[in-house]
């Protein structure tokens, strides 16, 4: 099933979808007062792109973020066994480096400023393929990742969702994890290659009028269970809908919707154990730090508090009457509140 953003009255369409969004157009949609006017109206629509790679050697997090006021964009690559990040971020005012497609399933996230370049590709060619290309500045040296997946129904089948803010707007999102990846990846002193057996690619491209004020936590993972299963999961808290939430596992590419996610971990200290388990028991998790990438963003009324610890997820998905037990899987959290 396929259908549009928003409906012809320009009113949001919401609902559960694994179909393609066509358009993910936000002008139609009518703000209230003077937001609602050319010069306003685009300071308020957020739009980002992102792709993690999870294996077991090192996890690589991108992503290209027009917020209205600004442009971000980041790369990284983690290290999982030196615990050690190698990273790049960078602002735009206004988004003027940012190009992005107003589509989730075909198009690009480009971000280019000087020497440095993030382009996340997608649904090229007849078999919706995907491309990673960064190549950035880091303190010594660049950091390079080439990567290459298929966003295909085979390899998951995308979790879509158009669901009211509490402040009365609308955000879109579409998900997908677990997605078998090859990719080269290379900084200072190191290059490896990572082949689609033990690298799985997570997306998260969404896109509305979010409030002003924004809180969330997220994990994402990617991996093989100890049955041989190729696994993936989104999670965000909290859901500001009763009946359909953003949250969702993957087996073998069979996307799985779960209830609301409860976390639980220390703010004072992020790098201590998480436990994450949904309202439905389908999902329970501990998943320990190795590292994180974290950031206190502030450029006048757009600011951002940002935790995003890298690690590994051990815990259990239960499905069709079935466990699904699993160790040793990389992935992130994350601890987000933002004010855009």
């Amino acid at each position: 099933m396929s259908s549009d953003l928003l409906r012809p009255d320009g009113s949001p369409a919401f609902g559960l979808y694994t179909g393609e969004i066509k358009n993910l157009d936000l002008s139609p949609y009518k703000l209230p007062g003077l937001w609602n006017t050319s010069i306003l109206k685009p300071l308020r629509a957020k739009r980002w792109r992102f792709v993690g790679l999870f294996s077991e050697e090192i996890v690589c997090g991108m992503a290209v973020v027009d917020a209205g006021y600004v442009g971000t964009a980041f790369a990284y690559a983690f290290d999982m066994k030196e615990k050690r990040i190698h990273e790049f971020k960078a602002q735009s005012p206004l988004g003027r480096a940012v190009c992005m497609a107003d589509s989730a399933v075909c198009g690009e996230a480009v971000f280019e400023k000087g020497n440095n370049r993030i382009g996340l590709y997608y649904g090229l060619g007849n078999n919706n393929s995907s491309k990673v290309e960064v190549d950035v500045k880091l303190a010594s040296g660049r950091l390079i990742i080439e990567a290459d997946f298929a966003e295909t129904d085979a390899n998951a089948v995308p979790h879509q969702l158009i669901s009211p803010t509490p402040g009365g707007s609308f955000a879109f999102t579409h998900k997908t994890a677990g997605i078998p990846a090859t990719a080269t990846v290379s900084y200072p002193g190191r290059t490896i290659k990572l082949d689609s057996g033990n690298t799985f690619a997570g997306i998260d491209h969404t896109a509305g009028y979010h409030d002003y004020h924004w809180v969330w936590y997220w994990s994402a993972m990617g991996g093989i269970a100890e049955n041989g299963q190729r696994i993936g999961l989104n999670l965000v808290s909290p859901v500001h809908h009763p009946t359909f939430t953003e949250n969702a596992i993957w087996v073998d590419g069979k996307r799985y919707p779960v209830g609301q996610a409860r976390y639980t971990f220390d703010k004072n200290n992020i790098l201590k154990p998480w436990t994450v388990k949904t309202i439905d028991d389908m999902v329970e998790l501990e998943f320990t730090p190795y590292g994180e990438r974290w950031e206190n963003f502030s450029a006048g009324i757009f600011n951002s508090r940002f935790h995003q610890p890298v690690g590994k997820y051990k815990g259990l998905f239960r499905v069709e009457g079935k466990e699904i037990r699993f160790s040793n899987v990389s992935g992130v959290c994350e601890d987000h509140e933002a004010h855009w």
